[in-house]
């Protein structure tokens, strides 16, 4: 029996519940990457020594020009098959998930011809990305070897460059490996669900392998259920499945994360059954009536303290943090009037957080906010009530374009490091005014509003008993959160 044959006989014997599946995974794609690292090893050190032998004065390199042409074919042959069947493995656990019966016959046929065809491309698509993730590998290879011996390296000297340099594309070979086996099989499972259509799953939850090895962010997203068709929120990136190709190699590359598809009846892992009907959560009751007549909101902000400066109504903070081994000391500016506002009207309230699922039945308005860092993150959360400073007026931004937010936590975090993105919402009794209508009203009432009304008038808004101003948008509308207490925040179990 050839070793694919060996190979392709792990992919008998369905696994059952996360944690088998999990290690099921974790085993064929440990194989694979051991065998790709044994081939990586034996193409490197044969045409780095041919090369060696064959060396001239001007420096002859024929010997490695066919290292990736060798290569690819063992992609081709060898490796895309074995992906292939992984992916068809994914498909066809998705399919045996479903409870009950199943599909009927007809539908399971219409499912078995898609998968197929999915399966087809998959094995080409794999297959270049591969070949294609080894390139730089290659032209690493390529690179140290002619360098080590065009700088006169004995003969000894070169054996030693050679077996460092084998031992270098045999790591990378076992990590493209490991990962692209994990892949196959997450990806498998997800074409599969969603071919099941109106038979297959509703929801998904992230399971994380909690241990030592895990990311912070994996660990951080364990639990988290969405439905089937919309994305997991890991690290700031917007995934539709463990090792999600469209995401970052940060939050990829040998993630031993998995999926666990749930249907109407199942038990979530926060406890809850899907499509269960769950208690009332009650978001935090206003101390303040709503009122938009100037003669109750100038009773109402008859005691705020006198803003003598510019600078009294937008302070400074500063705090600091530990980033890659060095303190860094940072500053933002925050709208003291709304805080003042808030701490009578009780808008300065915590917001409430709740189960992914309960949080898609009670949000009516959804969006998200992308923070630059945890703690700023988790000071919205549970933390002083501080919203910040805006060109659309002041308050905390939040976008119902959840690609917009996680850019804008990735570009406030610094490449993607320390920052965080919270999906959050508003219910559907929640009092929401559009910056086109708050214009208006600011400009009806004139003069009957204070110089520190007419500099934003979100603060107005506030004072009324609003809790969000909304900013049309052609690619999702902004919510400025006003009342915090009235926010609700999705969980992620």
């Amino acid at each position: 029996m050839s070793e694919l044959d060996d190979l392709l006989k792990t992919l008998e014997g369905l696994p059952t519940g996360a944690e088998e599946k999990r290690e099921w995974v974790d085993e064929r794609s440990e194989r694979l990457g051991d065998l790709m690292a044994r081939a990586a090893g034996e193409i490197t050190e044969f045409a780095a020594t041919a090369y060696a032998l064959t060396l001239v004065a001007a420096g002859d390199i024929a010997a490695l020009d066919g290292i990736e042409r060798i290569w690819s074919t063992f992609v081709t042959e060898v490796v895309g098959e074995y992906t292939a069947g992984m992916y068809l493995t994914g498909n066809l656990s998705a399919f045996v998930g479903v409870p009950g019966l199943g599909p009927p016959p007809e539908a399971a046929a219409a499912w078995a011809s898609v998968v197929n065809e999915n399966a087809v491309a998959y094995q080409a698509a794999a297959t270049n990305r591969i070949v294609g993730a080894s390139t730089n590998m290659w032209q690493d290879v390529r690179g140290k070897v002619t360098s080590n011996i065009q700088d006169g390296m004995s003969a000894e000297q070169t054996k030693s460059a050679i077996e460092e340099i084998t031992g270098y594309s045999e790591f990378r070979a076992d990590a493209i490996g490991r990962t692209e086996v994990q892949g196959a099989y997450a990806g498998g499972e997800m074409a599969g669900a969603r071919a099941l259509g109106e038979f297959g799953p509703t929801e998904k939850s992230w399971l994380s392998a909690v241990d030592s090895r895990t990311r912070e962010s994996h660990l951080d997203a364990d639990g988290q259920t969405v439905p089937i068709d919309e994305p997991f929120i890991i690290g700031g990136e917007l995934m539709d499945r463990p090792l999600d190709p469209s995401a970052s190699a940060a939050e990829v590359v040998n993630c031993r994360c998995v999926v666990q598809l749930l249907y109407p009846g199942d038990t979530r892992p926060d406890g809850s059954t899907v499509e269960e009907a769950t208690e009332a959560i009650e978001p935090g009751d206003d101390a303040w009536e709503f009122s938009d007549d100037p003669a109750v909101i100038e009773e109402r902000l008859s005691d705020l303290p006198e803003y003598e400066t510019f600078r009294d109504t937008t302070p400074q903070r500063q705090y600091q943090e530990v980033r890659d081994g060095r303190t860094e000391f940072s500053s933002y500016e925050v709208d003291q009037v709304m805080i003042d506002i808030a701490s009578k009207s009780g808008a300065d309230g915590l917001p409430t957080v709740l189960s992914s699922a309960e949080f898609q039945a009670r949000a009516a308005i959804q969006s998200s906010r992308g923070f630059g860092n945890g703690r700023a993150a988790a000071q919205f959360v549970d933390g002083a009530y501080e919203p910040g400073i805006g060109l659309k007026g002041n308050g905390y931004y939040s976008t119902q374009n959840l690609a917009e937010g996680s850019e804008y936590a990735t570009k406030l975090g610094g490449d993607g490091k320390g920052g965080r993105i919270i999906k959050m919402g508003l219910p559907d009794d929640a009092r929401v005014i559009s910056i086109n209508e708050l214009d208006d009203q600011m400009d009806r009432l004139g003069d009957r509003v204070s110089d520190v009304f007419r500099d934003d008038p979100n603060r107005y808004a506030l004072a009324q008993g609003y809790d969000a101003v909304r900013v049309p948008r052609v690619k999702g509308d902004w919510y400025i959160m006003l009342n915090r207490s009235r926010v609700l925040i999705d969980g992620g179990t």
